[in-house]
């Protein structure tokens, strides 16, 4: 339960495989952080095709965030770093030129506030509304470290490196700001939780 309340299901079960473990869970549990790695594979897989279906629509430079960043430059895209959304950062000015776009292919927005708040929505805020296509959900981040820490955002977007998901390029970010900003972003968490 704590493993998979934490998103490490899949990580728990190869770890415990690896090291010829598993024998000593109990069938149930073993069956259980077995199936989760599988549905953390396919679920990886069709958010990494999402990702490149929105690369292609969009045609801009793409850094990838959070989980899928991690599952390419830790976890060797295997499945093991499980996700429930692909979060990307774009520049302010093709994150809204590419919400738009995304929404003319099919993705739904989840609801604003107001009509109003549609009007300012690429003004607050670190990323536009989710969007959802195929029960998958992408986050198109503008900003990370607030303006009051623009060099860091500059440096973010402009150090990242080309890679290849599939046909498309995308980008991953430099290890040491990426770092940053992860830790930057539980203690987030944690202050609001």
């Amino acid at each position: 339960k704590l493993a998979n309340d934490h998103g490490l299901s899949s990580l728990v079960y190869n770890n415990l495989e690896k090291q010829g473990c598993s024998g000593f869970v109990p069938e149930k549990y073993r069956y259980i952080l077995r199936k989760s790695r599988l549905l953390s594979m396919a679920r990886n897989a069709a958010m990494m095709h999402q990702l490149e279906e929105v690369a292609a629509i969009t045609g801009v430079k793409t850094v990838l965030l959070k989980g899928a960043a991690l599952e390419l430059m830790i976890y060797g895209n295997s499945g093991l770093r499980q996700m429930n959304d692909v979060d990307v950062l774009m520049t302010r000015e093709d994150s809204v030129k590419s919400f738009r776009l995304l929404e003319q292919n099919g993705y739904r927005s989840l609801p604003v506030k107001s009509v109003f708040h549609r009007l300012i929505i690429d003004h607050i805020g670190k990323h536009l509304p989710s969007l959802i296509k195929g029960g998958l959900s992408i986050e198109l981040h503008h900003d990370l470290f607030d303006t009051v820490a623009s060099d860091l955002n500059r440096a973010f977007f402009e150090k990242s490196e080309k890679t290849s998901t599939g046909s498309v390029k995308v980008f991953l970010p430099e290890p040491c700001i990426f770092f940053l900003y992860l830790v930057r972003h539980i203690d987030k968490h944690e202050q609001l939780d």
